[in-house]
């Protein structure tokens, strides 16, 4: 196969590619890249996957338990539909694929099946006698009552089939010899060099640069859009993508390759450039799927992995996901309740298994897009259209009590708080600049200014500084961002020290960061700073913020989620006093010294 090379060196005088350390010496990168894949040929690494069902064969020597799994009711078997529970030790294989809108619908054994459906069990039934277990077959699609009995089922079925066979027409060869060099490149000492020296650019175009066209045309499948693909493609540890004519590559072998292209996609994402074709909130969702396979998702990764895919019907974006998160065993589908209904059950069930990181998500909620009942729970458009991102870990507050799962569809989400103190003043409405030179002149820190700002949005200064020097840099980011703000600085591709169309430049990597706060608050947003006597934060100023000593006494209330390494910053909501807590809006509260707040208690907020 032949080779790309990323930087088109054409000579020792003529070099591109720019230098990196390697050992104890500099060298071209272009030189290491081609010695990494010289290696990696050599040592036959680069052989693509033997056939699926040669797999199969391997792992039925092995043996199956199937005793921690929920069966399917149906398998296709011998060229007819079964009856699972006559067969109790019946191994199969599933199916994951992408539907084809075009197919048709016909009767087969007195069931409403799609010939495409049909189509592919024919041709795997060629090459294994085992049992098939494919949706649009094996689920009566027609039966309401009987699809919503093997829904619930459907993380069960993949983690306990013998193989997870997904179909993705892309694959094929030349792709498999591109996806197995690129996959051995990863753990050459080269490109370890380039990691431990934090190049991004330079280890996306170690890993890309064996043959970009194929993984432009892998990854270019409709297979990795789609919201149900996401659990089957890692639920199972033996997983494989399969070509029409059988080509075969372990699902293990593309994951690494889409965390660097992942890594180079998110330090573009702020100038709203493609990476390979594909936008970043497509390559995080696809490396998302690196954390899936290790251990189960919070609900806050889930959302901003599954709904920046596709579903034919908005229900399924939340169940398509309960595997993943763990909670099918507190969410039954059912696809005749109002989909708010299905959110509010969604985040109660997160709540009652400890995890509210899903709140972090309210940031990129404003009053009036969604009803009153509705405000603190994030929908899928509001989530896949947020601009921002972030880097900062949001987990569940260490110390809440212990409450018995109260999973329902109430008025509100049932939540934990605690007040943090009556709100003693909020400051006149200001656009961004303006709210950072005001928070300049009343001697906060860099760093408090940004957490306030941009914490909830791009992450922490404290985490931002770890993550690039481990030194504090919420200066630089202040700093450069005041100069952006004010047009004395441009921001563009070419500017990005993480991205870097240019060969790697050491120094921090910041600037990526400070593009992404630029334009995480929407144009023309107006914000206000709003204090109390435990600290401060800033909030928009449309939504709604209480006026002191003109309404009813209003609070800052401590969301259940930690902040940072330090938990030195709080997750706050400002509300009314009243019967009913009506949540205004999120912001990281800078908690003064010796601050306190007051117990946990636990109810629904609206």
């Amino acid at each position: 196969m032949s080779i790309d090379n990323p930087w088109a060196c054409s000579g020792a005088a003529e070099h591109k590619c720019g230098s990196m350390m390697f050992g104890s010496a500099s060298r071209h990168r272009c030189e290491v890249f081609n010695e990494s894949v010289r290696a990696t040929i050599q040592s036959g690494l680069h052989i693509p996957c033997p056939p699926w069902w040669q797999c199969l064969d391997r792992n039925m020597s092995g043996g199956h338990s199937l005793a921690a799994y929920a069966r399917p009711r149906n398998l296709v078997y011998e060229g007819k539909l079964i009856e699972v529970e006559g067969y109790p030790d019946l191994q199969y294989i599933a199916v994951s694929y992408a539907w084809d809108p075009s197919s048709e619908w016909v009767q087969w054994f007195g069931r409403k099946v799609t010939t495409q459906a049909l189509r592919i069990v024919d041709r795997l039934s060629r090459r294994t006698k085992l049992p098939i277990w494919i949706d649009a077959i094996c689920i009566p699609q027609d039966d309401d009552s009987e699809k919503q009995k093997e829904l619930p089922k459907m993380a069960d079925i993949y983690r306990g089939s013998m193989v997870v066979v997904c179909l993705i027409s892309e694959v094929d060869a030349n792709v498999c010899r591109a996806v197995r060099l690129s996959a051995a490149i990863v753990d050459t000492t080269g490109y370890r060099a380039l990691e431990r020296a934090g190049d991004v650019h330079g280890c996306f175009s170690f890993v890309t640069g064996v043959d970009s066209k194929a993984l432009v045309q892998l990854f270019g499948s409709r297979w990795w859009t789609r919201a149900w693909t996401f659990q089957e493609a890692i639920l199972n540890g033996h997983t494989f993508l399969v070509g029409d004519n059988d080509e075969t590559i372990p699902i293990n072998d593309c994951l690494p390759i889409a965390v660097v292209i992942n890594r180079k996609a998110a330090s573009t994402a702020a100038f709203q450039e493609t990476v390979l074709e594909k936008g970043a909130p497509f390559w995080s969702s696809v490396a998302a799927l690196t954390v899936a396979s290790q251990r189960p998702l919070t609900l806050y990764e889930a959302m901003a992995a599954v709904w920046r895919r596709q579903a034919g019907v908005r229900h399924d974006l939340v169940y398509s996901m309960l595997g993943v998160c763990k909670l099918d065993h507190l969410v039954s589908p059912n696809y005749g309740l109002p989909f708010d209904v299905v959110l509010r059950q969604l985040v109660d069930a997160s709540g009652a298994s400890g995890d509210y990181s899903w709140l972090r998500w309210c940031a990129g909620i404003r009053p009036g897009d969604g009803s009153d009942h509705m405000r603190l729970v994030p929908t899928p458009e509001e989530v896949s259209s947020v601009s921002f991102t972030g880097i900062t870990e949001w987990r569940s507050a260490a110390d809440l009590p212990q409450v018995a799962p109260r999973v329902g569809a109430q008025d509100g989400v049932l939540i934990h708080y605690r007040s943090t103190g009556v709100v003693r003043s909020v400051s006149a409405s200001m656009s961004l600049r303006e709210t950072v030179n005001a928070l300049v002149a009343r001697r906060y820190t860099t760093a408090e200014i940004w957490d306030m700002l941009f914490g909830l949005r791009v992450g922490l200064a404290e985490d931002i500084s770890s993550e690039l020097s481990n030194e504090d840099i919420s200066g630089a980011l202040v700093g450069y961002l005041v100069e952006v703000l004010s047009g004395a600085a441009k921001l563009d591709g070419s500017t990005s020290d993480m991205a870097g169309s240019y060969p790697y430049t050491a120094g921090y990597a910041f600037t990526n960061y400070v593009a992404i706060a630029a334009t995480s608050w929407r144009s023309g947003t107006e914000l206000v700073v709003v204090v109390n006597q435990n600290g401060a934060t800033v909030l928009p100023a449309s939504f709604g913020l209480p006026e002191p000593g003109k309404q009813a006494p209003a609070r800052l209330y401590e969301l259940p989620v930690e902040c940072g390494r330090t938990k030195k910053r709080k997750f706050v909501f400002v509300a009314h006093d009243g019967a009913h807590l009506q949540a205004r809006a999120t912001g990281v509260l800078v908690v003064s010294e010796h601050s306190g707040a007051g117990g946990w208690q636990l109810r629904r907020v609206r």
